[in-house]
């Protein structure tokens, strides 16, 4: 597939794939093309399997008539191989994506939890212990009170499908699966703090 990079600093490293992500229910129109960086797919991807072979892109540097070249204007353009890879759900592939970049569990604790947070990261490595729950149960709470049922349990499912994405290709950096627990038991408490709570009928 031919790939053309613009707008970014030229001595970053560029692409070296296209990925193209679908699910078993999505047709051409609705998959995902991204491109990607084999090597931050193999460090954390444990069943990512054998990549096509790549050639690097060639930077273009524009030209006026009078042969001046216009070096503020460079870009990256080469044809570069598809990966085709099916999960379970596309919704969590940018949040997927960004921890394998990344790798900061702090930043994806923030990015499934939100501004009621506080600082669970500080917990990050450590067994699990009184402490911890009590904080998580608190914010449970403070979660419980200002999102909907029906949000926490959508919510539940996000965390979920990213969590069954993460299985598929085989994610080994245990930072992403200490903050996708963690969010997972502090938004299952907030539902349970509803349920017990509040008399209404969330179905």
């Amino acid at each position: 597939m031919e790939l053309e990079v613009q707008d970014v600093d030229m001595t970053a490293p560029m692409p070296t794939h296209v990925m193209c992500v679908s699910t078993e229910k999505t047709t051409d129109e609705e998959n995902v093309l991204v491109p990607v960086h084999s090597a931050f797919l193999r460090a954390n991807w444990a069943r990512l399997g054998n990549l096509p072979e790549f050639q690097p892109m060639d930077i273009c540097t524009p030209i006026k008539e009078n042969g001046e070249e216009l070096d503020q204007y460079k870009f990256a353009r080469g044809d570069v191989p598809l990966i085709n890879l099916q999960l379970n759900n596309l919704d969590t592939i940018s949040h997927l994506l960004a921890y394998t970049y990344q790798r900061c569990p702090t930043t994806l604790l923030i990015q499934l939890l939100g501004p009621l947070l506080e600082d669970l990261w500080k917990y990050e490595n450590k067994d699990m212990d009184w402490e911890q729950r009590a904080k998580e149960w608190q914010i449970s709470q403070k979660i419980a009170a200002n999102y909907t049922y029906p949000a926490l349990r959508t919510h539940a499912w996000f965390i979920h499908d990213l969590v069954e994405n993460a299985n598929i290709v085989g994610m080994e950096d245990q930072g992403f699966w200490w903050a996708c627990d963690t969010a997972m038991r502090v938004v299952v408490d907030a539902i349970v703090c509803q349920d017990r709570f509040d008399e209404d009928d969330h179905f």
